[in-house]
């Protein structure tokens, strides 16, 4: 029997990696540390219903709603973040549609339209990794663009537009996602934007700045026309009782995730300007909690420096040469202040003698 010639898929973005004891984790911009006690016992409260399926979200779609000053009608929940760029995806690219991204960024967007068949249009960043207003507005304006991932801050890089610039990117009127997966670190949203522009969708995660990541729940702010799309490709049961319980306590509990993010604020910070001191390496400033690092003048390329590391115990991410972009690049995320001083003294030793 012939079997009929599908599509070519993108290539795996992530070798996943197992949990590994005795392993300072700074690879994937978590959250170093684990949920309030008052979250583990919602936890612990649903594990006997978890023979059912669960609810659809609704006591957390009106808690989420009410946070941000809007209607429940206003939030669609997913899986993560990734589950509404993939929402997303299905809701507005159709074979062809061109799909507008930042370069660098975060490669699942690329990942899903093209998985769609979309067409990717990168617009660069400028040479220091800030955002270009100009190039942006100038490429959506002259091409038939059907959606802009933009990341606020971005990662790999660390930072983002002002919403300021945000809204001169709106006026295009391009369907626009502001992904605000690390807005609890950089302070800045686009939220007072949703009621003046039906183009503006909003991303969050309570993957990061939450401590969540392991139970993978995310979510959108956008307009009802929006969001009545995205229910329509959403797939019944797709959050699960203990992440819908786990963020309801989150919420509750915000005064909690905001200590744990000034902790890490003042963490990057330190551990920003020890990186400045090695001469051989080049942090770049972060508005989220993670820092970018060029290593192409310390004689080792990022995944030799990677695989140092791992060997002496910190795992961080090997980003690898960017095109069009001078340098070779790894990023750490920020950890506790024991982790940033096992990766600083790790990192040392690596710089200090590059033939082990």
């Amino acid at each position: 029997m012939r079997v009929k010639k599908r599509k070519k898929l993108p290539e795996t973005l992530y070798e996943e990696k197992p949990f590994m004891k005795d392993i300072v984790k700074l690879d994937a911009n978590e959250n170093p540390y684990p949920p309030p006690q008052e979250v583990l016992e919602a936890i612990n409260n649903v594990l006997r219903f978890v023979n059912r399926y669960p609810p659809e979200p609704k006591k957390l779609r009106e808690a989420i709603a009410e946070r941000n000053g809007l209607n429940s009608d206003n939030v669609v929940i997913g899986a993560g973040s990734d589950e509404i760029i993939d929402l997303i995806v299905k809701a507005y690219v159709y074979e062809g549609a061109e799909v507008a991204v930042l370069h660098p960024t975060f490669p699942m967007y690329e990942r899903f339209a093209t998985i769609a068949g979309g067409s990717i249009v990168k617009i660069p960043l400028n040479p220091d990794f800030t955002f270009n207003l100009a190039t942006v507005i100038q490429t959506l304006s002259s091409r038939n663009i059907e959606v802009f991932f933009l990341p606020n801050p971005n990662n790999p890089t660390g930072l983002g537009p002002s919403v300021e610039q945000i809204e001169e990117v709106l006026k295009v009127g391009v369907l626009t996602v502001v992904d605000e997966a690390y807005y609890e670190f950089s302070a800045k949203t686009a939220v007072r934007l949703l009621k003046d522009y039906e183009n503006l969708v909003i991303l969050r995660t309570f993957s990061k700045a939450c401590g969540l990541a392991g139970l993978r729940i995310g979510y959108c702010l956008a307009p009802r026309h929006v969001v009545e799309n995205l229910l329509k490709v959403k797939p019944p049961y797709n959050i699960s009782l203990i992440a819908q319980e786990a963020a309801l306590k989150i919420l509750e509990n915000w005064h909690i995730v905001d200590a744990k993010v000034e902790a890490i604020k003042k963490a990057k910070n330190s551990l920003y300007e020890s990186l400045k001191r090695f001469n051989c390496i080049k942090p770049y400033p972060s508005e989220a909690n993670f820092i970018l690092i060029d290593v192409s003048d310390s004689g080792l390329s990022s995944k030799q420096v990677s695989a140092r590391l791992l060997k002496r115990g910190i795992s961080i991410r090997a980003i690898g040469v960017l095109d069009g972009f001078k340098g070779d690049f790894i990023r750490v995320t920020v950890g506790t202040d024991y982790e940033n001083t096992m990766f600083i003294k790790a990192l040392e030793a690596i710089l200090s003698s590059k033939g082990d």
